[in-house]
Parts: C-alpha cells; structure tokens; sequence
C-alpha cells in the first residue's frame, strides 16, 4: 500500500479543469482592478497637487501689497518661501520662480519695525531665501520671465571674489545731505558711450539664451513705460538711453519691491528717495510714482555724473553708492570703472548689463530678437482730491474700475489717500458728471500716516523729533514705541514716527485792478485760483484754454506771450483761473499733466499775506517748488538764501508772493 502511487479518477480530474480557469480568470481580474485603483489614487494625489499648486500660484499672483498689513506680509512670505521649496523639489521651475519672487517681494515691503518680530530673525530668513534663491536660479538652465533683476546681475560669472555681504541698495555708502538746488539745466548731458568688450560680450550672451524671456519681458513692459520716461528725461537735460537703466533697475517694473528695501521703477531706498524730493511714508511712496521717480533718478543722475565726470562711474555709483565709489578710486589710483575690481559683485555686472541691454534694444535684430514693441502713449484724466478717501471709494464716485483706479496709483500704498493735503489721482476716463457730490457722501478714512526710523548712535527722542517735525509726545504716542516711552533710545531700535501733513497758508495776493475795473471799495473781490502748466511736446494754445477753462488770449496776456502760435516744450504757464470757491475745492478737475500743481488763491482787499510753508523731514528747496509750482530761485531769493544754503525742519520758507 505504501508504495502505490495514488491515481485520481477521470471523473474527478474533468470536474477541477473548469475550477482552475474560474479561479485564474478571477485572480487576473482581481490583479487588474488593484492595478487600477492604484493608479487611479496616484493620479488622483497627483492631480491634487497640481491644483493646489495652481491655486496657490493665483493666490499669490492677485496679492495686492496694499490690502496687506506687516504682520500678514511676513506670514505670507515664510507661506510662499515653503511653498517654493516644494514646487522646486517637484521640478517645476516656473512655479517656484514665482513663489520665491513673491516672497522676495513682500520681504521688500515688510515695515520690519512695525512687527512683533525680532529683526535679527528678519534678517536671517532673509538671507536664507536669497541663498535658496540664487542657487535655485544658478541650477535652471533658462531663466523664467518673472526672474528678478538681482539674479541677472548675478548670473554672468565673474573672476573676482565679492567681498561685499552688504545689498547694493544699502544707505551706508550713499550721501545723507541734499545736493544744493538746482535751479535749471540749460545744458543737456551727453550720450552714455557703448563699449564692448568681454564683460559686455558675457551679458549679451546670457541675454541670447538664459535670459532670453526676461529680456523679452522688459522689451514688452517698455511699450508703456518709456512713453512715460522719455519726455522727463528730454525735460531734464538727461539723455533718452538713460532709459535702459531702469530696465536693470526693476525690469520697468513700477511695482517693484527688492530685498533691500528699494522701490518703484528707479528702485530707490527710501532715505535716497526723500533726498531728491519723493515723499515715503506708509499711506503715499512717490518711488512708485514713475513720473516723479523719474525726475528725482535724473536729479540724482545729474549729481553723480557731474562730480564723476563719467557715465560708468555715475551708474556704479547710484547701484552701490558714491562714497563706495569715491573709495574705490582711492584705493585702485584709477578712474576707469572697468579697473575697479573691489566693487560688488552687482556693481560689477551693472554697466556690463546695461550696455548689452542697450546695444540688444537698439538693434534687436542682430541679437536674434524680435523689434522693440509699438510704444502705447500714456493718457488717463486726472483729479485733486482732498482728505483721505479709499481709492475704491474715488472709483465708484467717478464711475470707473475700481482696479484699473488701483493700478493707475500704486504710489497711495494703502489705497487710501493721505489726509491734510490735496492728492492728485488718476482715472481711466473722465470722471462722472456728478463725482464731487458722490464723493462728498462717502466716509472719510481716518488713516494717519508713519514713518520708519532707526536709531543711530548718539540720536536722542528730542532730536529725531526735531529732525520730523513732531513732538516727542507724538512719538511716544504710537502704539509700536512702547519700549521708547521711558525715553532711553538703543542704537538699532526702530521707531514708528507719525507723519504730519503740510502746513500751508493759502496765497492771498494784491490784485491790481485793470483799466477799466471797478475799484471802488464797496465792489466784491473775485476769487482765484494759479496752476502753474508745464508744458509739453505737441500742446498748443488752444487745448490748454480747453482743459483749464481759460481764453487764449487771457492765458497771453497773463504771461506775457506776443505770438500764441510759439510755445517751448518745459515752457511754464502761470495761470489764475477766477471761480465762485474761496479756496481750492474738496474735488476739482485738473489737466491731463502730472505737472500741473494748484495753488489756492483768495483774493482780498489790499495787502496780502505771502503763502508758507513748514519745512519737513526729507524736503529741499527744489522739492518744496514742486510741490507749489514755484521757481526754486524764486524761493531762494524770497527766503534770501544762497545756492549752497540749508534748511531746516520747521523752518518757514515763503513760496509765493
């Protein structure tokens, strides 16, 4: 028995045939529908990570800075700084571009004494994203289109070590006083001269190919930025190719916010910026005015290269500061940029890349891209408003997009308009017939304004008042200066300083009556208004009249002008405008010219009272005659200062007479 192999009957093998294919097929099915449903969970994760990915990407494209406070930047800014580390680990180099742009960005328009957060901590995370940053950017091969302009400064190698930590836009090597006033420019500086050589080969190259789509962004955004540029630049003397400067600057970005706290197209930090007249604060930033920025960068410009004598030189100095500069010629004996080897590393790109970025613009076609864009012309209406009001709050009065009024007028930081003066806003279209009565129905803000200001060695609380033109009281004031209420300042601590409003007395000049007048005492005096017009290429006459409701013959007569056919581009127009109100009004249309400035006028009997105006932090004499339509020398003479004389904060200066 044991050695017999057991055979299975014939019925039984027929019945287990039909079981074993049963099974199999089972088996095979059961194999598929895992695979499947596998593989439906792994698209399904992958799919969810797009999309978020995606929607995370318009969260932060429609940021509006504006709408955001200190504490929300920081936040979103370590938000976006993980969330481009974890598109950078997913290969997708465009997202995470993005995402390290936007936090860059929002690090740029962090107040850092305005939050409850150590700023050694600021810092440290700062320097952690630029380090991600950079070695990011340095690991792609092209670059995308939003790339910084840090990193195209930063992308050409050079042979020389850096030994610089600190950003280019630092105040530490810039000149803290204000130039003397200058009074006109009669004489245009000359052309920026193109040299080529192999630093400016190695950018162009990089333009070519890593950086073709930045290069092709900047080409694009030009079509509405240099219509914008170039008359101010004719207007100052300065030459048109000082326009491809602001390319390397913010990549004619007037939004642009660095690392180092530079803003606006010019990308000037903010002590820089008052320098040359642009006012800073928390509610209004004329850096991101382009137009005013754009007369302050040729003020700034001028300086340099009349004490440099040399483009190059200039350019270097307005990216890492003159006094580098100044150093630097010191030590190498030289006055060639190209043998200055100890600048940073930034600087040392600087003239490089803005000469492959003007040769590229200038005959694009040769470098292998395609023509400059056709320039768009600048036009919107604009208007005086006075008192804070939201800038959606204008929009619906005037009838137009509330978005399109926002993007009009990055500059009101906010989106609110500063209180205590007049502020000009622009508009996409004229305004409705009834805007001043819809805006009068609309709540007031109660926003006050403040300024940041770091305490240096030796300051007290007496003298940082003195030098903003506020109380110590005022200071203590701010919720955010509790450890300063005590009085006892550390070198470092940064303190939140109130901003106050002009104090302007209105104008009440003597009229002289005209043949013909009624000059009896008992006749009612007319009240007026002056703008002063600037005029510009292509105006004439007759739509001047049209905008500012004036004759022409009035507008002649008034200025003095014998052939009204022959008006000058820059040529400035006095004009009073007589009217039924006895001060500028709340809302009062002006003409479509960023350079029109309205001066309220009452008229009264006899002598008259000259208009004042207090002196505050950050102001010169150049910037005050802007702000009044007046003649610096004017003021000068008025005031009886000289050319190199100072002023002081407080200090009552008479701009009208």
């Amino acid at each position: 028995m044991l050695g017999r192999v057991a055979e299975p009957l014939s019925g039984t093998t027929n019945l287990l045939e039909p079981m074993t294919k049963q099974l199999f097929s089972l088996a095979v099915l059961a194999l598929a529908f895992a695979l499947y449903t596998g593989g439906c969970a792994s698209l399904n994760a992958s799919s969810g990570g797009t999309s978020a990915s995606v929607t995370q990407r318009q969260k932060f494209s429609q940021l509006d800075l504006s709408d955001l406070s200190n504490r929300d930047k920081w936040s979103l800014a370590r938000e976006a700084y993980q969330q481009a580390l974890h598109e950078e680990k997913r290969k997708d180099a465009d997202a995470a571009a993005e995402f390290y742009e936007a936090t860059l960005e929002l690090l740029g328009s962090l107040d850092v004494g305005a939050i409850e957060v150590p700023a050694q901590r600021v810092l440290e995370f700062q320097r952690t994203v630029l380090a991600s940053y950079n070695k990011f950017m340095a690991s792609i091969e092209t670059l995308p289109p939003t790339a910084g302009t840090a990193v195209v400064l930063e992308a050409v190698p050079d042979e020389e070590a850096d030994d610089v930590s600190l950003p280019s836009k630092s105040e530490k090597d810039r000149d803290s006083v204000a130039p003397q006033a200058i009074v006109a420019h009669p004489n245009p500086l000359p052309e920026v001269p193109l040299t080529l050589n192999g630093q400016v080969s190695g950018q162009l190259t990089f333009f070519m190919n890593k950086g073709r789509k930045v290069m092709e962004r900047w080409m694009e955004r030009s079509a509405l930025m240099f219509p914008r540029m170039r008359p101010i630049l004719r207007e100052e003397g300065m030459p048109d190719d000082l326009m491809f400067l602001a390319m390397i600057e913010s990549g004619l970005n007037p939004r642009a916010y660095s690392y180092a706290h530079a803003a606006g197209v010019w990308q000037f930090i903010p002590g820089t910026g008052r320098i040359f007249g642009l006012q800073v604060n928390q509610t209004f930033d004329e850096r991101l005015h382009v137009e005013s920025a754009t007369r302050a960068a040729c003020r700034y410009l001028r300086k340099l290269y009349e004490e440099f004598g040399d483009w190059y030189l200039a350019f270097a100095a307005y990216n890492c500061g003159e006094q580098r500069v100044r150093r630097e010629i010191a030590r190498s004996h030289t006055t060639s940029y190209w043998r200055l080897n100890r600048l940073p590393k930034q600087t040392r790109s600087y003239v490089p890349a803005y000469l492959a970025t003007k040769a590229i613009c200038e005959n694009p076609r040769q470098y292998g891209f395609g023509e400059m864009p056709e320039e768009i012309p600048f036009e919107c209406d604009r208007i005086f408003v006075k008192d804070c009001y939201q800038l959606d709050q204008i929009a619906y009065a005037a009838g137009c997009d509330a978005l399109e009024v926002r993007d009009l007028n990055p500059e009101f930081r906010r989106s609110v308009t500063p209180g205590g003066q007049t502020s000009m806003v622009r508009l996409p279209k004229s305004p409705r017939d009834d805007f001043e009565v819809r805006l009068a129905s609309a709540p007031k803000s109660d926003y006050n304004p403040t300024t940041i200001h770091t305490v240096r060695r030796g300051e007290t609380l007496k003298s940082i008042a003195a030098r903003y033109g506020v109380t110590q009281a005022q200071i203590k004031a701010q919720p955010e200066n509790k450890k300063a209420r005590s009085g006892k300042l550390k070198s470092g601590m940064v303190l939140t300083i109130p901003t106050p409003a002009p104090q302007i007395v209105e104008a009440q000049p003597p009229a002289a009556p005209r043949t013909g007048e009624a000059t009896s005492e008992t006749s009612p005096a007319k009240e007026s208004s002056e703008i002063v017009y600037t005029v510009h290429r292509g105006e004439t006459l007759g739509r001047i009249a049209q905008q500012v409701g004036v004759s022409v013959s009035e507008i002649c007569r008034q200025n003095g002008i014998k052939n009204p056919n022959k008006l000058e581009p820059g040529q400035k127009l006095r004009i009073r405008v007589d009217g039924s109100q006895s001060t500028v009004a709340e809302v009062s249309k002006t003409p479509k010219s960023d350079s029109v400035k309205a001066v309220a006028a009452k008229k009264t009997q006899g002598a008259a009272a000259a208009t004042r105006h207090r002196v505050r932090a950050g102001e010169t004499v150049w910037s005050i005659a802007q702000r009044y339509g007046a003649d610096p020398s004017d003021i000068l003479r008025w005031n009886h200062l000289s050319k190199r004389g100072r002023i002081l904060v407080g200090q009552e200066l008479v701009v009208s007479q």
